[in-house]
């Protein structure tokens, strides 16, 4: 993928802001830079489809959806949700500042939807709710539907985010799916140096300039003028699938990126956010992979199980602890963060 086709689609995303009352529709098209440095290898995924290490439990009985969230936990400033909704369209999702998307535009495959109804909130197996997002296509735009769940307003800049994501593995199949975790700024202008955004994404059957495997991006934006976009980009190639804990941090004039507490990506500089970003999860098709030769209808999925942030920086065990001491209290819901 070209630079000028990356800045293009970068451009489209801000261009749906909008449409959604809030922060761009989606992340930063086409890392393909060398990465930042070398990274180590990953924990492997152990039978059962849980990442290494021990993962927060399950929510407990009283936090399913539709019951309401406990009593806030005390402490530093936070922003929890364990995700316990009845499905896109149920209230609670607007009034904690979610939005399910739905305006056109990039980036992805022109002429696709954002359907809401491929944004599914579904029981797990240890008895708590995770998000489940959906991209399908039978080869065609038209019939290629995308999900995004984000929220709305640009109001998280400096702290620690998390989120456990779970990725699909690859299967082999035509198309080139893309999980994104990623938080950006409002649209200011496609040079203006206070454009923020920082990028997790998951490519599980090849990316972009002829890369065929799967692969991990961190990618961390200053922004995306045409022709000359200006990033930072950390890439793992390999099968990274499963349940993953994505940690960034951002703080002391660096962004730190985690997977399951490994160092993954560490960018400073100009590259550093510089505005109040919100914060997105997304599962869309690359424009470029989308095989027009095969019209058998194929779907491809991620999930989210929670994200966490708090303006304090934190390691990853950290956000671990911190998400298993709300959800032992029977707390699906907690915004204690102040206003940017």
């Amino acid at each position: 993928m070209t630079g000028s086709h990356r800045a293009a689609a970068a451009l489209a995303v801000v261009l749906a802001v909008a449409l959604l009352a809030g922060p761009a529709a989606g992340c930063g098209a086409g890392p393909d830079s060398p990465p930042a440095r070398s990274t180590p290898a990953f924990p492997a995924t152990p039978p059962g489809g849980t990442a290494a290490g021990s993962p927060p439990p399950a929510s407990p009985p009283g936090t399913a959806s539709g019951s309401p969230a406990a009593t806030a936990v005390p402490g530093p400033p936070a922003f929890f949700d364990d995700f316990s909704y009845q499905g896109p369209a149920d209230p609670r999702l607007g009034e904690r500042g979610w939005a399910v998307r739905s305006a056109p535009g990039g980036p992805g495959v022109a002429g696709a939807t954002w359907a809401p109804g491929n944004v599914a909130f579904e029981p797990d197996a240890a008895g708590g709710t995770v998000v489940r997002l959906t991209a399908e296509t039978d080869g065609t735009p038209a019939g290629t539907r995308q999900a995004q769940l984000g929220q709305r307003g640009p109001r998280f800049l400096a702290g620690t985010y998390g989120a456990r994501v779970w990725l699909e593995p690859d299967t082999d199949p035509p198309d080139r799916p893309l999980t994104a975790f990623y938080t950006v700024s409002a649209f200011a202008g496609s040079a203006e140096p206070s454009y923020s955004e920082l990028d997790f994404e998951y490519t599980a059957n090849g990316g972009w300039s002829g890369y065929e495997g799967p692969a991990m991006y961190a990618v961390t934006w200053e922004s995306f003028q045409p022709g000359n976009p200006v990033r930072r980009t950390a890439k793992r190639p390999g099968d990274v699938s499963g349940w993953r804990t994505l940690v960034i941090q951002v703080g002391d004039g660096r962004v730190r990126y985690y997977v399951d507490g490994e160092p993954f990506g560490d960018h400073g500089g100009r590259y550093y956010p510089e505005s109040p970003m919100g914060v997105n999860f997304a599962q869309r098709l690359i424009k470029e992979g989308l095989d027009t030769g095969e019209s058998a209808p194929r779907a491809y999925t991620s999930k989210v199980d929670w994200f966490y942030f708090t303006p304090e920086l934190i390691d990853p065990d950290a956000v671990s602890a911190r998400v298993a001491e709300r959800r032992q209290a029977g707390t699906a819901f907690q915004d204690t963060v102040p206003a940017p």
